[in-house]
């Protein structure tokens, strides 16, 4: 993972107040003898000495695992592995050795979603005993005055939150951040420079507080290099521990899952409006390729908008940029046509009318987008139906019957955008495939979506 250099001026040791100054425990409590853990070899923890922590013993953790939990004892650390891959057993583990380690020291747990903060506080619970009365779950909504007061007593140490409600606690003064030993960030690709995680960071840093960062993200080999480097130097990353779906260690997590890709026959209006959006796509793709913006090969039909929307103009004089923003349009457009049918597609654009003059534009420069601009807003008042609607709603029905048949029936997952997002799709999967037996069904319409969505699938391997 060296090759993604991270600048690692936000992660490096500092000394100052807050954890640096902490009375911390190094050696073994007492309680040794307590069967649910197993007494690990002391690690060098950035706090000074070599220090025991503790595994559960009743929930044993993986090598890979482990490996994870050593390398954030040591360093600001992202974890990439798929999901359900025992994320929230290294988060635990980690929290209560700082924990341990630091008993004058509060830890942080950060997600975007209520469910992802309900799970950890269970795993806390289940994996390492965590008490109860030392937890304060934000999840749902809570006043300021009530987290202040949390924030404020000796005995609540472990903080579950969003990122938005962690930052507008730092912020505002309300939470003492200066004893935040541990910081745990869930969903770490979504870090972009603005965001509340890497404020959060970013204050830590200029307090000269030695907080240690555990990220975790499940989607990181979908993401382009760039989104992964801003991560990385946002939340001041100084270790990668990337292991992937086929890991030797992940075969005994793996469930069985029947996955089928079933191809829709797109509607006639729907055939006729991507012929005439690809006639005004043809030539946009070709001045791009001429500016030396895209490969010689690419073509309408393989292009993503994601692709496009990723291509970076330094320099580039009106031409080229009122190009690119006419091909992306059009991209976004085919990919509602192709995935969602006309009424999709018009909504689409009416938003691209209402925003900027760029759609005015290219209605009035090309002839066959005017066409096509015409063509669609009569399908889309005709009501056009969209075949993946259609097919989701028999398979409704069947899998109802099934259920009512036999209750041992395996879960259906559904994908009805996979080939648009390919994290979306990791996601499902690990999120159904991991808990239970479960049928995987893919709808993709023939055509551009199908292929695109075959390429996707070699390229992950």
């Amino acid at each position: 993972m060296e090759a993604f250099s991270p600048e690692l001026e936000l992660g490096k040791e500092l000394a100052g107040d807050g954890l640096g100054k902490m009375e911390s425990n190094l050696q073994p409590p007492a309680t040794r003898q307590d069967e649910r853990f197993v007494w690990e070899p002391p690690v060098y923890a950035t706090l000074g000495a070599g220090a025991y922590w503790v595994s559960p013993s009743l929930h044993p953790l993986l090598p890979c695992q482990k490996e994870a939990v050593l390398a954030a004892f040591q360093d600001n650390t992202l974890v990439a592995m798929p999901e359900g891959s025992g994320q929230a057993s290294i988060a635990a583990v980690v929290m209560l050795n700082f924990l341990r380690w630091l008993p004058q020291g509060k830890v942080a747990f950060v997600a975007p979603a209520r469910w992802q903060l309900k799970s950890q506080v269970e795993a806390c619970q289940r994996v390492t005993g965590l008490d109860a009365a030392c937890i304060s779950d934000f999840s749902s909504a809570s006043k300021q005055e009530a987290r202040k007061e949390a924030w404020s007593q000796d005995h609540k140490r472990a903080f579950f939150c969003t990122p938005a409600t962690l930052w507008s606690d730092v912020k505002r003064g309300v939470c003492a951040y200066d004893q935040l030993a541990c910081l745990v960030v869930v969903d770490a690709h979504a870090a972009s420079a603005r965001s509340d995680a890497v404020e959060v960071v970013r204050t830590l840093t200029r307090r000269r507080l030695r907080t240690r960062v555990l990220a975790f993200s499940s989607f990181l080999p979908c993401l382009p290099p760039a989104q992964v480097q801003e991560a990385l130097t946002g939340l001041a990353i100084r270790r990668v521990c990337c292991r992937g779906e086929r890991h030797p260690d992940l075969g005994a997590l793996r469930v069985p899952m029947e996955r089928v890709d079933r191809i829709l026959t797109p509607a006639p209006e729907a055939s006729r409006l991507l012929d005439a959006l690809l006639r005004t796509l043809r030539p946009l793709i070709r001045q791009l390729a001429n500016a030396n913006l895209l490969a010689p090969g690419e073509t309408a039909e393989g292009l993503t908008s994601s692709a496009l929307d990723s291509i970076a103009l330094p320099g580039s004089g009106p031409q080229p940029r009122a190009t690119l923003r006419h091909a992306f349009l059009a991209l976004r457009l085919r990919e509602a046509l192709e995935a969602w049918g006309p009424q999709a597609a018009q909504a689409v654009l009416l938003d691209a009318l209402a925003a900027d003059t760029s759609a005015h534009r290219l209605v009035a420069s090309s002839r066959d987008f005017a066409q096509f601009k015409a063509e669609l807003e009569v399908a889309a008042r005709s009501g056009a139906a969209c075949p993946k609607l259609a097919a989701l709603q028999s398979l409704l029905e069947a899998q109802l019957q099934e259920e009512r048949e036999s209750l041992a029936v395996a879960d259906l997952v559904v994908a009805l955008d996979g080939a648009a997002t390919p994290h979306a799709l990791l996601h499902l999967l690990g999120l159904r495939g991991r808990a239970r037996p479960a049928r995987f069904l893919r709808l993709l319409t023939a055509g551009g979506e199908a292929a695109r969505a075959r390429a996707a699938d070699k390229a992950r391997g």
